[in-house]
């Protein structure tokens, strides 16, 4: 039976990436990305709109040092309490619930040759079954699940709101670079290599209209996130189990919902992610909302 599921392993590939070392320069690229824009605003941006003033660029170093502390801190929590089955003893729990619940049901892994457990589901990247899987992030070159959802979400919205902070400051210096903002501006600062290599645009100006447009992708980007994402957890669905109308884990109140994917100190999390938030269960037996009612009731 063991050389079977061996044999069965072996058939089953692994997913590669057609750029080998993608996930390291998305890695990469995220953390000189957050850096360059944080380090680009401060002494560049803010030296340029303050030039006198001394208070402006102090007054936002220390907003950008508190999205800086939740984005990168947030990112490094994602890679270190990762949620996959390894170093775990999986729970055995075959039961036969009803065909409402047989979406909560304990399964066998052939890959990984041992139990995956309800909301777990095999990564071809990660070659290994994570608890509560929601997705594979690229950047973090790991999986979203249990047990660091609560640092993915905060990251979300960091991102979101700092991406957008650096779009506003952007756009005045862009726009007092070029000129005023006028079709013409508008275009270079759109296209700014075309222009560039046209000599229609100063090497400086391009460089600093290219982290504009990034800027503004970056916000777009997490912002879309944040909204997909975020809706999901107030109905407490992975993205498989939105793609597949599961929703036998709603328990029908967003706060508990919230609780379930935050952790107890859900309200706080948003500050830092080094405030401790202890999530329930052990990411192997979740509470559907049928048994989560008859648990209340019985309580009450």
């Amino acid at each position: 039976m063991r050389n079977k599921m061996k044999e069965r392993q072996r058939s089953v590939p692994r997913i590669v990436s057609k750029f080998p070392g993608w996930d390291d320069f998305a890695g990469i690229f995220f953390f000189l990305a957050v850096l360059g824009t944080f380090l680009f605003e401060l002494l560049v941006v803010c030296r340029h709109l303050y030039p006198v003033d001394l208070y402006g660029p102090l007054i936002h170093g220390l907003i950008g040092t508190f999205l800086l502390h939740n984005i990168i801190g947030n990112f490094i929590m994602i890679i270190r309490y990762e949620s996959t089955i390894r170093g775990k003893i999986m729970v055995t729990s075959f039961s036969s619930p009803s065909s409402s619940q047989a979406n909560s049901r304990s399964r066998i892994c052939m890959i990984c040759e041992t139990t995956s457990p309800p909301r777990s589901h095999h990564c071809l990247v990660c070659n290994v079954c994570v608890l509560k899987r929601d997705h594979h992030c690229t950047f973090a070159k790991t999986c979203i699940g249990y047990s660091n959802y609560r640092y993915y979400l905060p990251l979300c919205l960091h991102l979101s709101i700092g991406a957008f902070y650096a779009t506003i400051l952007n756009m005045l210096f862009i726009w007092n670079l070029l000129g005023g903002f006028n079709i013409w501006n508008l275009l270079a600062h759109t296209f700014p290599f075309i222009f560039w290599t046209f000599g229609k645009l100063p090497l400086y100006h391009t460089f600093c209209c290219i982290i504009s447009v990034i800027n503004i992708a970056g916000c777009l980007f997490s912002l879309g996130l944040l909204l997909y994402h975020g809706s999901m957890v107030f109905t407490n669905q992975t993205v498989h189990e939105k793609n597949k109308g599961i929703d036998i884990y709603d328990l029908g109140s967003w706060k508990m919902n919230v609780y379930h994917s935050l952790g107890s100190n859900w309200a706080l999390v948003w500050l830092s992610p080094f405030i401790p938030s202890k999530l329930p269960g052990n990411g192997q037996n979740f509470p559907t909302r049928t048994e989560f009612k008859l648990n209340s009731s019985k309580n009450k």
